[in-house]
């Protein structure tokens, strides 16, 4: 008996099945990857956020922070390098304080960005060097390669005052440059920005990151809160 043939008909509809079921495998592949891939850049951006949010409140409820220094002179509390910088902030993250020395600082050679608060008044700020020992916990923020800081600011308080000043003819104003180092008790005045740099790391991180600073008024550089 002959085996009988598949008809023009039935191969037509073999291959419109055909087409059918390959269309639907790869719309579920793409739906897959796409779900997937959209979901965990969804978390990626809420942990960023979270972690920006973090220093964002810190930052933001920095305070001009005066206390006694050397032959009690008032000295403005702010301390910066490429590693670590502290500051007093009225908006601690864990510690149950009205005010903390809110520490920023950088560990394992670079690649991890940590956040301490430490009471304030726990600790002598005349010369102060922030120390992780210092801290009975700390949070980390952030993973990536070679994070360093460094801070736009005014030379001191006097550059500041001449750059406004309309007694002195300067042919070329002064600017703000960014430094690696920052001493408020040095220069009487905060830093305008705070850039943490980048390298590596997390998919998506931008290479930096920049938070402005809170600036005291001119005529609230008093004693109001020395120590």
């Amino acid at each position: 008996m002959k085996s009988k043939g598949y008809t023009l008909i039935e191969v037509l509809v073999s291959m419109v099945i055909f087409s059918v079921l390959m269309t639907l495998a790869v719309s579920s592949y793409r739906y897959f990857f796409n779900e997937t891939g959209g979901k965990g850049k969804a978390d990626y951006d809420l942990s960023l956020l979270t972690k920006r949010k973090v220093i964002n409140s810190s930052i933001k409820g920095l305070k001009p922070y005066y206390y006694s220094g050397v032959a009690r002179k008032n000295e403005l509390f702010f301390k910066g390098n490429e590693s670590a910088f502290s500051f007093v902030t009225s908006n601690p993250s864990y510690l149950k304080e009205p005010m903390v020395i809110a520490n920023f600082f950088i560990q394992e050679s670079g690649k991890v960005l940590a956040y301490c608060e430490l009471p304030l008044g726990s600790v002598s700020l005349s010369n102060y060097r922030f120390k992780v020992s210092s801290c009975q916990d700390y949070q980390v923020y952030m993973n990536a390669e070679n994070i360093r800081f460094s801070y736009f600011t005014w030379k001191d308080v006097l550059e500041l005052d001449n750059y406004y000043s309309e007694l002195l003819n300067i042919a070329i104003k002064p600017t703000p440059l960014w430094r690696e180092q920052y001493d408020s008790a040095k220069t009487i005045i905060l830093p305008l920005y705070i850039k943490v740099m980048i390298e590596g790391g997390e998919a998506l991180l931008p290479p930096e990151l920049l938070f402005e600073i809170p600036q005291e008024l001119p005529h609230s550089k008093a004693d109001k809160n020395a120590l």
